[in-house]
């Protein structure tokens, strides 16, 4: 998974917001330059329509992407270079997150509609209980704090599929009155 895939995955562009921030439109993608590091390397940010994004980070001396930060996953990068290097350019992508980005509180659409309809029926919002599993959401009565949904994800792999895609899974008692 691409550092800007684990980043940005529980929240949504604005792209109204992107506008004002300083990405420039182009037919159907939004891009954003940005020097960071006493202006020695520039992260480019593009955006699409669909919300997919992607970064790439640049060496301004040897004008070419700097490719230990893509391609050798932070747990296995050794020197404090790489890890400065990452640093910054996580800085860059938290303040876009902060200004441009809506945060929701599960990876897909389906899973977002659910819970806005919960709290907007029930007024209950997602507890998530578990740091081993900070992805799942239970609903809960407030009367007697019994579960009556719950949400969250897998790997498709756990399920013998050869991805390493996530995968939302809910459960639900439908009866909220009587659990």
């Amino acid at each position: 998974m691409a550092l800007e895939d684990d980043f940005f995955r529980k929240y949504t562009p604005d792209f109204n917001k992107l506008v004002e921030y300083g990405f420039k439109q182009e037919k159907s993608k939004y891009l954003f330059e940005k020097l960071f590091r006493r202006n020695e390397f520039k992260a480019v940010i593009e955006i699409s329509k669909s919300g997919k994004i992607k970064g790439k980070v640049f060496d301004i001396e040897n004008q070419d992407e700097f490719l230990p930060l893509r391609y050798f996953p932070q747990e296995t990068q050794e020197g404090a270079f790489v890890g400065e290097i990452r640093n910054e350019y996580e800085k860059v992508l938290t303040d876009i997150r902060e200004n441009c980005f809506s945060k929701n509180y599960f990876i897909f659409p389906q899973a977002n509609r659910i819970t806005n309809l919960i709290i907007q029926k029930y007024g209950d919002y997602p507890d998530f209980m578990w740091e081993k599993f900070p992805d799942y959401g239970v609903f809960k009565n407030p009367n007697n704090s019994k579960w009556y949904a719950l949400i969250g994800n897998i790997d498709y792999s756990k399920l013998g599929k050869n991805n390493n895609n996530p995968l939302e899974l809910s459960s639900t008692k439908m009866k909220y009155k009587n659990c």
